[in-house]
């Protein structure tokens, strides 16, 4: 692979990660007109990420040589954030910086991982 190639598929596959990035932007926007017009029960959230089809999702992204952006999306349930953390760590990567964002039982973890022992 020449420069331009992988310049030319770091383009497309930002152009596709700006693409999903408004999707889920105004799939939230969606989610949040939907609960402003209701408060529901735990019955009402899991109807609701059915019907929104939200899934576990993960992305990983190569910042450079040692470090990763990943980012998941998963259906809040207790001790799974603390699960992920320690498999992260069990895997030889170390945590740089997390943010995590719970709503209407879907959770939003994103966080920078540094590779511990060699390069990517």
């Amino acid at each position: 692979m020449n420069k331009a190639t992988i310049i030319d598929d770091a383009i497309t596959y930002i152009t596709g990660l700006q693409n999903h990035v408004k999707g889920l932007s105004e799939r939230l926007i969606e989610m949040e007109t939907v609960e402003g017009e209701k408060q529901g029960s735990e019955e009402d959230t899991t109807e609701e990420i059915e019907k929104f089809q939200i899934e576990d999702e993960v992305k990983v992204t190569c910042i450079d040589e040692h470090r990763l952006w990943l980012k998941v999306i998963c259906e809040s349930k207790r001790g799974r954030f603390t699960k992920l953390m320690e498999t992260i760590n069990g895997l030889g990567f170390g945590i740089t910086d997390t943010n995590v964002t719970t709503s209407k039982g879907v959770t939003l973890i994103m966080f920078c991982v540094e590779v511990r022992y060699g390069k990517l």
